[in-house]
């Protein structure tokens, strides 16, 4: 009775180039990927950031994307992408030199992930924040008012400048008024020396 096996073709009589393009096939839908497995990052900033993937080959099974922003420990904001041919997401109104976490998920059209993506980065410093901007403000407005009272102190009260100037007018015209009684003395006098001669 034959084997059985004996009808199965053998391995070396198989040409070489039927296996290797069979064995291409195989990796190539092992290795097709459904969903974004890579989250790119760009152009960061103080307060935005540029957000970048690429789409799979196949977008057919994916009903969107949801990028969510870790806030604190447990708690996500998430925003939803429904163009499944987007391939970047732009962030605004993020806190300067802060590190941010971001997971881009895949959902598939049967309402199950499909997989996901993450990439942590830092915003950048801003030397003008919000506090030092305060500082200054602050330290202005002293300054401001400091002038204030010193121009309204010179406009209330001048001869609190002007006093060594005002004494010395004073004593000028104290000087001429004992210049002006030695003359009159003299005057007085003067016709008296001239009768007794």
């Amino acid at each position: 009775m034959p084997s059985p096996h004996q009808y199965l073709p053998q391995l070396h009589q198989v040409p070489m180039f039927i296996i290797l393009f069979f064995a291409v096939i195989i990796v190539q839908s092992a290795d097709a990927l459904n969903y974004v497995n890579i989250l790119n990052v760009t152009d960061i900033t103080t307060s935005s950031a540029e957000l970048s993937w690429v789409t799979p080959d196949d977008t057919s099974g994916i009903s969107n994307y949801v990028l969510m922003k870790v806030v604190n420990d447990d708690n996500t904001r998430n925003d939803t992408i429904t163009d499944v041919g987007t391939t970047s997401f732009t962030l605004t109104d993020l806190r300067y030199h802060k590190i941010f976490t971001y997971t881009l998920v895949t959902n598939g059209t049967s309402g199950d992930t499909l997989g996901m993506a993450s990439v942590t980065f830092l915003t950048l410093y801003n030397p003008m924040n919000r506090y030092a901007i305060g500082a200054i403000a602050i330290a202005s407005t002293i300054f401001l008012i400091w002038i204030i009272f010193f121009i309204l102190g010179k406009k209330c009260n001048p001869h609190r400048d002007n006093s060594a100037r005002l004494k010395k007018i004073f004593l000028e015209m104290q000087q001429k008024e004992k210049e002006e009684k030695k003359k009159k003395i003299s005057s007085h006098h003067a016709p008296m020396e001239d009768a007794q001669f």
